[in-house]
């Protein structure tokens, strides 16, 4: 199985030590991951959780793999 991995990094979190603990769980599991999409927000978009712009992104991350 393969997965694009999507982080989102809140103000107040220690980005570093989540991405490695997403990417070490998605391993565990067996999964290839075939991305890593990372953002910035101060909260999260009502509609996308992401951004707009990053929504599209992944998008077309699912795309192209």
């Amino acid at each position: 199985e393969q997965a694009i991995l999507v982080h989102v990094n809140f103000a107040d979190e220690d980005s570093r030590e989540d991405l490695a603990e997403l990417e070490l769980l998605v391993s565990s599991a067996g999964v290839n991951a075939v991305d890593v999409l990372t953002t910035s927000r101060g909260a999260p978009h009502p509609k996308y959780f992401v951004g707009s712009g990053k929504a599209e992104e992944i998008a077309a991350a699912v795309k192209a793999h």
